[in-house]
Formats: C-alpha cells, sequence, structure tokens
C-alpha cells in the first residue's frame, strides 16, 4: 500500500507517474475537478470516465498533489484496482480509514475500479453504515457504461458528487499547451490565422492524446506508439468477451464509411457477422470505451430518429489512425499519414472527425449529456448538414448547425431551414457565416454558445 501512496513517507514527485510527466516537453494539467469544490465539500462521491491511456492516472496523482498544499498526507489514499477483487478493496478502504487517515477529512482515489466486479456496492454499504461522512471518493475508468451506471446507484449521485469526463485535447487545449503565445492569439485570433493554420497542421499528425502530442513533437510517432493504443483496444473487447475479429470487420466498415451514412444492416451484410443485433452490441460497446461514437439523425421538427440511417466518428482522429495501422497492417504509419493527408478527399474526412471530437468535448464541457446532444441533418433532396448541436437550457432549445468544407474555395449554404456555420480551409466571410475551421475550433465557446 506505501508503495502506491509514496507521499505518505517521501516527496510525491519521486512517484513514477510524476516523474513520467516531469520529463515531457509539454506537461498537460487537465482542468476537469475543481480543487476548490473538493475542499469545502465534507463529503461526496466523483467519477471520472475517459479512455485508456488519456492520463487518467498521472491525473489523479496531479490533483493529490495538490491536495497535499491543503491536508495531511496520511488522509491522501490512492489505490490501482487491477487485478483485484471486491473482497480486496474493501479491505483496502477500511485498512486505510482505521490506521492510517487521521481524524479528519480524507481523500480515497480509486484507480480503474470499474475493473472491480460490485465495487459500488462496497461504497453503497460503506456509506449506509455512516463511514464515508468526511470523506471523497474518485472514482475512475475507462468503460461509461460500467462506471456510469453503476456510480447512479451512489449516494453521491443524488447529492455532492459528480461524473466527470477526460477526453483527449480538444484543439483550443492543444494551442495552448504547445503554444507559449496562446493567451496573446486568443485576444486576436484573426492576426495569427495563418499560424493557427500551421498549429492545426500539428494537430491533424498529433491527434489529442497527450503522449502522442509529446512523440510527435519530436517530428514523428513510431509504430509502436500506435501499437500500444491497439492493445489496448483488443485487450478492451477480449475483457468484455466480445470477438477482435468482429470488431475488426465492424470498424473496417465504419472506415469505408466514415462521414458519410452507414446502418448495422448493411455493416452486417458486409461482414461474416450477418446479425445486426450483433453489430448493434459491438457499437454500443465500442462507443462506451471512447473508441467511437455513433451520432444519430434529426429531422427538420427537431425529433430524434433513431431508426435512420447513422453516422459513426471517432472520440479522437489519432484512434482512427491506430485501427487503420491495424487494419491495412502498416509499417511506417506516419510515414503512410503524411503522405495520405495531401490527399484533399482523405484530409477532408479526418478534419470532420476532429471537428467531431471537438464539439462533443465542448457540449459535455458545458454540463450538456454526452449523449442525444450532437446529430446530423438530411433533406428529401439530399441537402446535408454534418453537426447540429441541439441542447436545452432551461426553457430554450439551443440549435447550433455546423457544415465542414475543407476546401479553399467555398461558396455559402443555399440551406433554408437552418443556416449552418460554414468550416473552410482558410477563407473568411463573416456575412454567409463562412470561417476557416481552425479559427472556429480555436475559439469554439464563441461560435457554439450553448
Amino acid at each position: 500500500m506505501k508503495i502506491q501512496n509514496l507521499w505518505w513517507d517521501q516527496d510525491i514527485n519521486v512517484d513514477f507517474h510524476l516523474r513520467k510527466l516531469a520529463e515531457k516537453k509539454y506537461i498537460f494539467n487537465p482542468d476537469i475537478i475543481s480543487i476548490q469544490e473538493l475542499l469545502q465539500e465534507k463529503s461526496g462521491i466523483y467519477t471520472l470516465i475517459g479512455p485508456r491511456q488519456i492520463g487518467k492516472t498521472t491525473y489523479l496523482k496531479q490533483l493529490i498533489r495538490e491536495l497535499l498544499l491543503h491536508c495531511p498526507k496520511n488522509n491522501l489514499f490512492y489505490f490501482s484496482c487491477e487485478n483485484i477483487t471486491s473482497e480486496k478493496l474493501k479491505e483496502a478502504i477500511l485498512f486505510f480509514m482505521d490506521n492510517i487517515a487521521e481524524k479528519s477529512k480524507h481523500f480515497i482515489f480509486l484507480d480503474e475500479v470499474s475493473l472491480v466486479q460490485g465495487w459500488e456496492l462496497i461504497e453503497l454499504e460503506l456509506y449506509n453504515k455512516g463511514l464515508l461522512e468526511q470523506t471523497i471518493i474518485i472514482n475512475s475508468g475507462s468503460s461509461s457504461v460500467n462506471l456510469k451506471k453503476s456510480s447512479e446507484k451512489l449516494p453521491g449521485r443524488k447529492g455532492k458528487g459528480k461524473v466527470y469526463y477526460f477526453f483527449p485535447l480538444s484543439f483550443r487545449e492543444y494551442v495552448f499547451l504547445t503554444e507559449p503565445k496562446a493567451e496573446e492569439m486568443d485576444k486576436k485570433p484573426l492576426l495569427h490565422l495563418d499560424y493557427l493554420k500551421k498549429l492545426f497542421c500539428k494537430y491533424i499528425m498529433a491527434g489529442g492524446f497527450p503522449q502522442i502530442i509529446n512523440e510527435q513533437a519530436a517530428g514523428s510517432i513510431d509504430d509502436s506508439k500506435y501499437d500500444i493504443y491497439r492493445d489496448w483496444i483488443e485487450g478492451e473487447i477480449t475483457k468484455f468477451g466480445r470477438s477482435v475479429n468482429y470488431a475488426y470487420q465492424i470498424l473496417s466498415r465504419v472506415m469505408e464509411s466514415r462521414t458519410s451514412q452507414t446502418n448495422w444492416e448493411s455493416i452486417a451484410k458486409n461482414s461474416t457477422i450477418k446479425s445486426h443485433t450483433t453489430v448493434s452490441d459491438y457499437m454500443n460497446l465500442l462507443d462506451s470505451l471512447f473508441i467511437t461514437k455513433t451520432v444519430s439523425f434529426i429531422g427538420s421538427d427537431l425529433k430524434i430518429r433513431f431508426a435512420k440511417n447513422k453516422k459513426v466518428y471517432f472520440f479522437d482522429h489519432f484512434l482512427l489512425s491506430v485501427v487503420e495501422k491495424s487494419l491495412l497492417k502498416i509499417n511506417d504509419y506516419y510515414g503512410y499519414y503524411t503522405d495520405k493527408l495531401t490527399d484533399e478527399a482523405y484530409l477532408s474526412k479526418i478534419v470532420e472527425n476532429i471537428v467531431f471530437s471537438n464539439l462533443i468535448k465542448h457540449i459535455v464541457s458545458r454540463g450538456y449529456s454526452i449523449n442525444n446532444t450532437l446529430f446530423y441533418w438530411r433533406s428529401k433532396t439530399q441537402q446535408e448538414i454534418d453537426f447540429m448541436v441541439y441542447v436545452r437550457k432551461k426553457n430554450a432549445k439551443i440549435i447550433v448547425p455546423l457544415e465542414v468544407k475543407y476546401a479553399h474555395n467555398v461558396s455559402r449554404s443555399n440551406i433554408q431551414t437552418f443556416k449552418p456555420i460554414i468550416l473552410s480551409k482558410d477563407y473568411y466571410h463573416d456575412e454567409h457565416k463562412i470561417y476557416p475551421c481552425h479559427l472556429v475550433l480555436f475559439q469554439l465557446d464563441k461560435f457554439v454558445k450553448i
């Protein structure tokens, strides 16, 4: 237990994850859970959800380092839940509370707790026995289905406690991470459009995972890095009792239809799976693991048609690269990807996926649900809007349509039902609502006001 909690006896900066973080060129400090909120609340159960390899463990250690400035060191307990039983989890928590924690508010960080079957019942039992009256628990995990559904049974969901998401970095976060003059650029972005575009090109190459951003900063991404994420994807699929072969067949069809409409029947028909219900099951799993995200159709009457064709995007375009490398069995994928980006059609699809991932993060960061808030629209005459942000704020409906036309020569939209914001490659025309994509994503809160 002391090995996982070195700060009880030593400087926290000797911790493995924090040492590795200090070695990076770019050190990302996520702004997800407020330290002030954690300090002010007497008790609560918080949930942190995000894909594997995003840096959740490092983030928990960063939170602990911040809390050490305000709390006794023995009141901060971190526990990795990899390969343990529910009995061991309960035993570890009770040992900490009985033998280590001082008699004041304490914090328990349970990393990847969703790997432990019945973990929520343990926390509920401790809560019902009155043992968590001065305790903040932060649970982390990589499956939105397991963790979110289980956390809804906990008292924190009804009182002092929230569900937080740790997603890959948005383009704005990427700029603020890598560019010292980001604040200056943010004040007068129109003076920096050319440089913003250069940064956007680097973001296209790197994706939003902090580890890969640091890798790409050296000029390339080694094949082994893609393979780490491939192993994670395959491992999670296997862990949930699904076939890796089936998953790749489905992902292959997703790659072929990306940015276009598809349906589970079509995917089943063009694979050895044959059953659309099986395809649906796999897609739900891939969505819950933050590998892909399914986007539904919304009509002009703002009614969601779940039975209609869907569009599928990757949660981050780096994951798209991971899957493409695995499917095509490419060596030196970074070189291959660099060459492919000279193909305008290929590049346009990558950018559309980037717009999706930035939008979904923007929506969730504003406190809206990750589900049923982002759609696509298509008219009977085949006019299409790539993204329809649709949320409810109090009694008001907020609708923000966006269309990606990643090209130099872009004309205004002739869609009358909705007037979308057009995301171009370079072209700027305020009156026609046409703006460079890198400008919109850098200041998304000014274009997508929700």
